[in-house]
């Protein structure tokens, strides 16, 4: 379990090791534009060509988002798409001031990964490897219920009917929103023909 002591926030799972943490992008919801550039690794800038897509709630009257997904093979190859994510995401999205979001990633070498990622509190936390085929429908929940205290309004966080984390969401109606990123080193695209 993960405990981020300033909110009292919970999650299952782990945090990331340094060199997990180097793969992830800095988080930042998807803007109007699928062309953005991502920044990480501590020793240096490490840039990326990234394209987003995104399909997201208009109006911020939106209290939880509970999503049926089919990972497909997310295909990933050397010098082509090296990280291929894809979230569910809940929050104030289109300012990307305060979200919460669970993400299955598929990076080059490595097997597919459920993660959690909170912009305030405790960043990424590993949940656990996939466990389903990937033709399969996973459950993603990220559900407001409704209660607040000092440090905001209560969420909680399942994947396929487990509970994996709790924290806190500024506004008690936000954005739901569902996204898909691919990053590359070079610039070229795996292809990727999965629905």
């Amino acid at each position: 379990m993960g405990w981020y002591p300033k909110t009292g926030a919970t999650w299952m799972g782990r945090s990331l090791t340094p060199e997990e943490e180097a793969k992830m992008p800095v988080r930042e919801p998807a803007k109007a534009s699928s062309e953005q550039k991502a920044t990480n690794d501590e020793k240096g800038i490490l840039r990326l060509a990234g394209r987003t897509s995104a399909m997201r709630t208009s109006t911020a009257s939106w209290r939880g988002v509970s999503s049926e997904l089919i990972s497909g093979s997310m295909n990933v190859a050397s010098g082509q798409t090296e990280y291929h994510y894809l979230c569910v995401q809940l929050g104030n999205l289109d300012t990307a001031s305060n979200w919460v979001e669970t993400v299955l990633t598929h990076n080059l070498g490595e097997t597919y990964k459920w993660n959690t990622y909170d912009n305030d509190e405790g960043g990424w936390s590993y949940y656990t490897d996939k466990n389903t085929p990937i033709n399969q429908f996973d459950t993603y929940v990220i559900m407001l219920d409704g209660t607040r205290d000092g440090d905001g309004w209560n969420y909680d966080v399942w994947i396929n009917y487990n509970w994996v984390r709790s924290g806190h969401l500024a506004n008690l109606n936000v954005q739901a929103g569902l996204q898909k990123e691919v990053y590359s080193n070079t610039g070229t695209f795996t292809l990727d023909s999965t629905h």
